[in-house]
């Protein structure tokens, strides 16, 4: 596997940090998205590159994951870590636990999509929030839902992508 380099890291990093601007944020929001991407942002990211075994991108839709007047949970794991981050890199770890799944991985996984859709979100059948096409993995999750259910999100991410690889 290719590790990434703090530079890499960096570039990977830039379209989120940037793309960041609802114009329905406050102050607090503001602030609080900040110290996330600023202190746990970069390991979270390097987790899911160093479980899928390649540089894959990520790309975070704040706009919509943000939810406006929820700024004091941003920086809780129970917010966005649990929701796509451990169960997405959970996923990744069961489905390159081999050589086979590290390949098939490398050569499928282009992109992953962190995202949010207040209509099409499942409650809780994970299955439905998560699209797998033309090398891009999409999560749709609600933030802040059902926080317990990590390893159902994780089993819904192997049991979209594994046919698929």
């Amino acid at each position: 596997m290719k590790k990434l380099n703090a530079a890499s890291l960096v570039l990977l990093a830039l379209p989120m940090l940037c793309a960041a601007d609802n114009p329905n944020w406050g102050l607090a929001e503001r602030r609080a998205l900040k110290a996330f991407q600023d202190n746990k942002l970069a390991q979270l990211q390097q987790e899911i590159v160093t479980a899928a075994g390649t540089n894959v991108e990520l790309q975070i839709d704040w706009d919509n994951i943000a939810l406006v007047g929820d700024a004091d949970r941003y920086n809780d794991d129970d917010y966005w870590v649990n929701i796509f981050f451990v169960p997405t890199t959970n996923a990744l770890r069961s489905l390159t636990s081999d050589e086979m799944g590290k390949q098939a991985v490398a050569s499928k996984l282009k992109k992953i999509v962190f995202t949010y859709n207040e209509d099409t979100a499942p409650l809780s059948n994970y299955t439905e929030g998560i699209i797998f096409d033309d090398g891009t993995l999409t999560i749709n999750f609600r933030p802040y839902a059902n926080v317990a259910d990590t390893d159902e999100r994780a089993k819904a991410i192997v049991s979209t992508l594994e046919p698929k690889l």
